[in-house]
């Protein structure tokens, strides 16, 4: 299923003066200037991989971007003896580590993912993070139950770590990424349990494989079910996605891959599509199946302020034990519309986000014994923090 995607117009952040410097739109966990973010081992913290390399320095920006090319980069003119953003062999480059994924971030559940956000809005100064850990999320989601006869409400909560380590090198990193989302079901006229679990290991591998090209992989297997259907069969199942992405230029990206989702209405999704930053304070992240358009309001030493407005598809499958003993297994699917606001952490420090949306086209579908049953729209509230 594929989200739908909106369109949006940029307008400068709050406090950046014309001349001033490109600030960084997104916090980035990312190298020290002796080492890496590093992962545990018996003897000592040794370096995380280094990814990608973004400038030290940026020329002053201009403020009337959309008179350009959009396949150029910002800058009319570049810096005195500035080498290019592709050149892996200058020193004076910082490059990315890990990045953990959140709900806000729809570049394929990896928040300043380096394979799709364009090299022009790779981040100048970083923040970082030494260490195994790299950060905990928690994000709640509700949806409430407006129609009493033909609905169901749904509340969840996720909680998730982010670990990094090298794979097989320094350059390339996995992603380690243990969670498990609780929900609560609102449903007094369906056969349906009270609560349903999630529980997960996902590993997300991301890579630059040259100047151009870049990957991104990610495998999950995980437990769906409401702890009663003890069919693993059922319960267990592998989600996955394979990405590819080409810099066109600094300011655009092309992404084409799939994602196996193993749902009974989704099995196999496009993954893919555009990724445009105009100008320092927009992005368009026109890809599937989680479309968005991010604009930064204000922005300070320690902070960004981003809003958007994007679109997903919802929804999860379980396996679940209904009245009389039966198994069976349940898919829920909607589609979203939200607007939203973030506040991101410069300085590694708190992040936090809050969404307001409308729902619809909701189904619930069962594999055996019932037809399926469409609910009412209803509107979606979520939010989370992450350190």
């Amino acid at each position: 299923m594929i989200a739908m995607a909106m369109l949006g117009f940029a307008f400068p952040a709050q406090g950046q003066q014309p001349d001033e410097p490109y600030r960084s739109p997104t916090p980035i966990l990312t190298s020290s200037p002796t080492g890496y973010v590093q992962s545990a081992s018996s003897d000592m913290l040794s370096p995380l991989p280094p990814l990608i390399q973004s400038p030290l320095t940026q020329p002053p920006m201009s403020r009337s971007p959309m008179s350009q090319s959009p396949f150029a980069p910002w800058p009319s003119e570049p810096p005195p003896n500035a080498a290019s953003s592709f050149d892996d062999s200058d020193p004076n480059h910082v490059r990315l580590a890990s990045f953990p994924r959140d709900a806000t971030e729809p570049l394929l559940d990896q928040p300043n993912n380096f394979v799709l956000i364009p090299e022009a809005q790779q981040p100048n100064l970083p923040p970082q993070r030494a260490g195994f850990f790299q950060r905990i999320s928690a994000t709640t989601t509700y949806l409430p139950r407006l129609n009493e006869d033909n609905s169901v409400g749904f509340a969840d909560t996720e909680v998730y770590g982010v670990f990094g380590v090298p794979c097989p090198t320094r350059d390339s990193p996995l992603l380690i990424e243990p969670g498990t989302d609780f929900w609560v079901v609102d449903a007094p006229h369906f056969d349906l349990p009270p609560t349903l679990h999630d529980d997960y290991l996902e590993f997300h591998w991301l890579a630059k494989l040259n100047d151009r090209w870049g990957a991104d992989l990610m495998v999950t297997p995980g437990w769906h079910s409401d702890y009663q259907n003890a069919n693993g069969s059922q319960a267990f199942r592998m989600e996955s996605h394979a990405v590819m992405a080409y810099t066109w230029s600094p300011t655009l990206k092309i992404a084409i891959g799939a994602a196996y989702w193993g749902r009974l209405n989704a099995n196999i999704v496009p993954a893919g599509g555009i990724i445009w930053a105009p100008n320092p304070d927009t992005r368009f992240e026109l890809i599937t199946p989680k479309p968005r358009i991010a604009y930064r309001v204000d922005c300070g030493q320690t902070f960004e302020r981003w809003a958007y407005i994007a679109g997903e598809f919802g929804g999860g499958q379980w396996a679940i034990e209904q009245t009389g003993g039966l198994d069976n297994e349940l898919n829920y699917s909607d589609y979203r519309i939200m607007l939203g606001i973030e506040h991101k952490s410069l300085d590694l420090g708190l992040n936090g986000f809050a969404e307001i949306g409308y729902v619809f086209g909701r189904t619930l579908e069962y594999k055996f014994f019932l037809p399926n049953q469409n609910l009412s729209s209803t509107m979606m509230v979520r939010m989370g923090l992450s350190y």
